[in-house]
């Protein structure tokens, strides 16, 4: 390696490599890890396999795309009226008292659902590569997988998946092929959401979204996943300082860092690539 492609690591001065993500010398990180920008040969290539999905692609009928407040809400509503009901109409201490435990419970129930609901963006709105990427993402944060399926195009329904496992999420290897929602589900919701004996959840999403201009646009996604294992909830039985406590000492950082390709077709992004592993390089070719 000649003298003009070494610079010197700012940490200690030796020479390396100036698009090094590590020192070789000082094992010191000189910039955060990620998914790696595509080339402009590499963005050509999906470009023009990409148009000939698009001059044929038929849009999925938006009449089977969940509306924007899903059934939970209301369903929380209803009880929360159940449940308070009957504890002014029998005027006893302990039916009161029980009627209006439940009311709350259920009544903050309902408002963080409805607030959900509120924030999520919408299905419909995706009028930009950035907008595409964020609904399918915030939906999957969520558990809004009917709104996530709505994103994808079809020929992420089509594709079949490879999942590498994650043991430090809790997840295994398999493979899924998003046809239903349900598969798309067992995907991410391993890597998401809570589940069995782990508790996930996304304290962050980081978009670097490139939109050359020819219906085509990748999105670098980074996400933040926090975890701990659903034993701490016991925890509560003895008090809150005590759960607090443990949640500090337990729970574990995480980043999820991944590309996403986005296609556009009648005015609308649609998620093309729709798993963690996608391998968005010169290889990524689309067969009629």
């Amino acid at each position: 390696m000649t003298s003009d492609e070494t610079a010197p690591c700012p940490f200690c001065a030796e020479l390396i490599h100036p698009a090094a993500l590590k020192c070789r010398h000082c094992r010191t990180f000189l910039r955060e890890p990620g998914p790696p920008r595509p080339s402009p040969e590499e963005l050509g290539k999906l470009g023009e396999a990409l148009k000939r999905l698009a001059s044929d692609t038929r849009e999925p009928d938006l009449a089977g795309q969940p509306r924007k407040f899903g059934p939970a809400a209301p369903v929380m509503l209803v009880l929360t009226a159940a449940s308070v009901a009957p504890a002014f109409i029998w005027k006893h201490d302990a039916p009161m008292a029980v009627g209006v435990f439940g009311g709350l419970v259920f009544g903050v129930t309902f408002l963080v659902l409805f607030g959900i609901d509120l924030v999520l963006p919408s299905v419909r709105g995706r009028a930009t590569p950035e907008q595409g990427a964020r609904c399918f993402l915030q939906s999957m944060r969520y558990g809004r997988w009917r709104r996530a399926f709505a994103c994808l195009s079809p020929l992420a329904r089509e594709r079949v998946v490879e999942r590498r496992a994650r043991p430090e999420l809790g997840a295994s290897a398999n493979s899924f092929c998003f046809t239903e929602v349900e598969q798309l589900r067992m995907c991410w919701g391993e890597l998401v959401r809570p589940g069995g004996a782990t508790s996930r959840i996304v304290r962050g999403v980081s978009l670097d979204v490139q939109d050359p201009g020819e219906g085509v646009a990748r999105a670098n996604v980074v996400l933040r996943i926090e975890t701990y294992p659903m034993w701490i909830l016991l925890l509560l039985l003895a008090g809150v300082i005590p759960l607090a406590i443990a949640y500090l000492i337990v729970r574990r950082e995480h980043v999820l860092a991944f590309p996403l390709l986005l296609v556009r077709h009648r005015r609308q992004w649609w998620v093309a690539t729709g798993d963690p592993d996608s391998a968005l390089d010169g290889s990524f070719v689309i067969s009629r």
